[in-house]
């Protein structure tokens, strides 16, 4: 019943069923991910956990009804707007998983996630701040965690003493390798940073300028005594040297 409706819901709203593409450009490794199957038993179960807790709820109202009976039409009320709203949210949890994928290549990371409103973010490691994982103790029973990924680029919401920093990023929820994949992402984003201006940047760059190869050279001449500049500051804020 559920892939009937699922198919026929995704035709009318005509969502994507398929994985997304990797971003646009040449990249030397893609990886496809979807969320560990023990992530969608754990949203279920939070979702039973609330119904669980509105039946409670409904049964309190039935109790109160026979003491007083005009609280037993507000049962009736609840029990008719709750099932439908829990049979909703029962497809919602199961779409959001189905459609929930994430596409990792050399340069980016692509998540798209969302039942009724379908995302796609996309974030490059030359912009990766931080890695993070984040793991609550419902998500700890099963076995699952997420990635976040902070960015640059970030705002402020507020004003004065009360303005709260806001980072960019997306999240890769729900993996079951979550410590691996973090690894992965560092490892490349600090690979980014250090190529600096690597020769397929300096290849594109002197295409659009262009320039000659001596201006390549020279900028690869620039990059590497930034870098050296940088390895010495780094080592006299240390004390070293």
């Amino acid at each position: 019943m559920y892939a009937l409706v699922k198919t026929a819901v995704l035709e009318l709203f005509r969502a994507p069923a398929t994985p997304p593409d990797a971003p646009s450009g040449a990249h030397a490794h893609v990886q496809v991910m979807r969320a560990a199957p023990s992530y969608l038993r754990y949203r279920l179960v939070g979702l039973a956990i609330l119904a669980g807790l509105a039946a409670l709820g409904a049964l309190g109202s039935l109790i109160a009804g026979i003491f007083a009976p005009p609280l037993l039409i507000v049962t009736g009320v609840i029990v008719l707007v709750l099932f439908p709203l829990l049979l909703v949210a029962y497809f919602a949890v199961r779409v959001d998983y189905d459609l929930r994928y994430y596409v990792i290549t050399d340069r980016s990371v692509r998540v798209r996630e969302g039942a009724w409103t379908v995302q796609e973010k996309t974030v490059t490691f030359a912009n990766v701040q931080n890695v993070r994982l984040e793991q609550g103790p419902l998500e700890r029973l099963f076995g699952v965690s997420n990635v976040r990924i902070d960015t640059a680029g970030g705002g402020m919401i507020g004003g004065g003493q009360h303005a709260v920093a806001v980072s960019h990023g997306v999240q890769l929820a729900g993996l079951d390798d979550a410590a691996q994949i973090r690894d992965l992402i560092l490892a490349r984003s600090r690979a980014r940073a250090d190529a600096g201006l690597g020769d397929h940047d300096q290849a594109r760059a002197a295409a659009a300028a262009n320039w000659s190869p001596e201006h390549v050279s020279a900028l690869r001449e620039l990059a590497a005594a930034a870098r050296t500049l940088r390895v010495a500051a780094h080592g006299r804020a240390h004390g070293v040297g």
